[in-house]
């Protein structure tokens, strides 16, 4: 009976197992949450930079759109299985120094609250979406990247999660290097400033330097480089000075150019290299009065008006200054219009002289005054000889004197003034024109001239032999390009001897006129003898 019981029980036991379906276990786990080691990072770097950089940039971290399970793919972006996680992100720069023309910071992506609560497949992008200073820190608008986290069950049903960072399709591994370093680079939109100079006009020196004094109004601490044609060598108001090669913000710097040069500031040592002045800051230069420009005619930028002080500009993309100096006299044509009024005087006076001269030697010429007595009457020869003295020299004298001071006194203007006409003439330089003294007598002796030339009551001027050698050498000491007076032998009359000769005409024709008279009377006695 004891066998029988336990047989049954045994084909109980084998009919129940029989029976029985498959039993599946629940997961211990319902969620799965990412941890400190899930962190991202966000690197931003600013290249060709040389002075602190300050500016803020902002990302932000977009979810993608949910995609409903499939066979054999699993659901992308589940609607309620994440939360915690971030949308937004920034990098900020204070004030940060670049290090081989590049400025450097990071921020970090926290991922430590975020949770899952359904397996699938979960994607995000990130983008940079603003800087703080846009103009001259642009947007690294080229790169994105993508966050992808996968949630599955492991082999106890747990549900773990995996994060992987790509660049487009690829993992950053494979192009960063780094799962978790995600960068955005750019470099910043800065400008320079160039300064140029010309000097024109027949009195510009185009060799002289000009002082211009430059102000940038930046951040202080910043530190522009400065191009100069030259930085040593040049010579202002007597000195040596040399041009800076590096300008602080905030404080006026002085810089020397001549023609032809341009000062480039905030782009290199060599003037090549990258921009280094923000878009938007104020700058001024400035062309004192003072030394050389204060004898120009200053334009600054094509103004229209004597100046200067080119006033506050603001920094563009472009920023090109011109300082225009120009120097202009009166042009010489050959002859100074200051003097033509004398040269006229004295041609009219020298016409005048030589009509006098040439009439008085007519009237006084035997032939006709021979004529004259025979043919009229003692009556018509008192006429005659009053129209002789009217129309004499010596009646005249006042006015030749006239006229041999104005020729004398054009002779010393020319003397005093002939050096200062040749060189403007020549085309010298201001300085040198400058220094010239055109009231400089040089060896010239007045007390010597005075001497030298004498007035008697009769209105003779008379030039004595010894003052007046002296006076050709000091005439040619003054003036190397005059033409010294002519010597004796070539046919110079002596000044103030034409009335002595007028008054020895004047007798030898009376003379004349006497003894015409007295042939006359004896030929009459001859032929009343005759008749008788």
């Amino acid at each position: 009976m004891r066998k029988f019981k336990l047989f049954l029980a045994m084909i109980m036991a084998v009919a129940a197992f029989g029976f029985m379906g498959p039993v599946y276990a629940e997961p211990s786990h319902t969620s799965v949450g990412l941890t400190h080691s899930d962190d991202l990072t966000i690197r931003r770097e600013v290249t060709n930079v040389s002075n602190p950089v300050t500016n803020t940039f902002g990302y932000t971290i977009t979810q993608g759109d949910p995609v409903d399970a499939s066979s054999n793919t699993p659901a992308t972006n589940p609607a309620g299985g994440v939360t915690g996680f971030p949308t937004t992100a920034s990098v900020v720069f204070n004030g940060t120094t670049p290090s081989s023309g590049t400025a450097t910071e990071t921020a970090t992506v926290d991922l430590s609250g975020v949770t899952f609560t359904k397996v699938g497949n979960y994607t995000w992008t990130i983008a940079e979406n603003s800087s703080t200073d846009a103009t001259n820190y642009p947007l690294d608008s080229t790169n994105t990247y993508t966050v992808k986290v996968s949630v599955r069950y492991d082999a106890n049903q747990d549900m773990v999660a995996t994060v992987v960072v790509a660049k487009g399709q690829t993992k950053l591994s494979d192009v960063e290097g780094n799962d978790s370093q995600i960068l955005f680079t750019s470099a910043p939109s800065f400008t320079n400033i160039t300064i140029a100079k010309t000097v024109s006009g027949n009195m510009g020196n185009q060799s002289e330097y000009f002082k211009v004094n430059v102000t940038i109004n930046g951040t202080n601490g910043d530190r522009y480089n400065v191009f100069t044609p030259s930085t040593t060598g040049i010579t202002y108001g007597g000195e040596s000075v040399t041009n800076p090669t590096t300008i602080d913000a905030g404080t006026s710097t002085a810089f020397y150019l001549k023609h032809g040069e341009t000062i480039t500031i905030g782009k290199g040592a060599a003037g090549t290299g990258a921009n280094e002045i923000p878009v938007g800051i104020t700058y001024t230069f400035v062309e004192g009065a003072d030394g050389n420009a204060a004898n120009y005619v200053t334009n600054i930028n094509n103004s229209t008006t004597d100046s200067k002080d080119s006033g506050t500009l603001t920094t563009a993309a472009t920023n090109t200054n011109t300082i225009a100096n120009s120097y202009n006299s009166d042009t010489l044509t050959g002859v100074l219009l200051t003097v033509m009024p004398y040269i006229i005087i004295v041609a009219i006076a020298v016409a005048g002289i030589a009509y006098l001269v040439v009439k008085n030697r007519k009237n006084n010429s035997p032939s006709t005054t021979k004529s004259s007595v025979i043919e009229k009457s003692k009556k018509s020869m008192k006429k005659a000889k009053k129209d002789m003295d009217s129309t004499s020299l010596i009646a005249n004298k006042y006015g030749a004197l006239l006229g041999l001071l104005i020729i004398f006194f054009g002779i010393v203007y020319l003397a005093l003034f002939g050096r200062y006409i040749y060189k403007r003439s020549t085309g010298q330089t201001p300085s040198a024109l400058k220094n010239e003294n055109p009231l400089n007598f040089g060896n010239l002796d007045m007390e010597a001239l005075k001497k030298a030339m004498k007035v008697d009551e009769n209105g003779k001027v008379t030039f004595s032999e010894e003052y007046l050698e002296q006076f050709k050498d000091v005439f040619n000491n003054v003036n190397d390009d005059a033409q010294a007076p002519p010597k004796e032998d070539e046919n110079i009359e002596e000044v103030g001897n034409e009335e002595a000769d007028e008054a020895d005409n004047q007798s030898g024709a009376n003379v004349k006129v006497e003894e015409a008279a007295a042939d006359a009377a004896a030929a009459d006695a001859d032929a009343a003898e005759e008749k008788k």
